[in-house]
């Protein structure tokens, strides 16, 4: 996939959290959203 940069605005302690999961918190935070998405396009079908 293509991957586009974006300015995203979060609550810190939520980036402070992803942050502390070490290198690759963005890709991270890309998998939750992704995963979010995948279930609600499963659920809404």
């Amino acid at each position: 996939m293509t991957k586009q940069a974006i300015s995203l605005r979060v609550d810190s302690d939520v980036l402070d959290w992803f942050k502390n999961q070490g290198k690759g918190y963005q890709s991270l935070m890309n998998a939750v959203l992704r995963s979010y998405v995948e279930h609600h396009v499963k659920n809404s079908q």
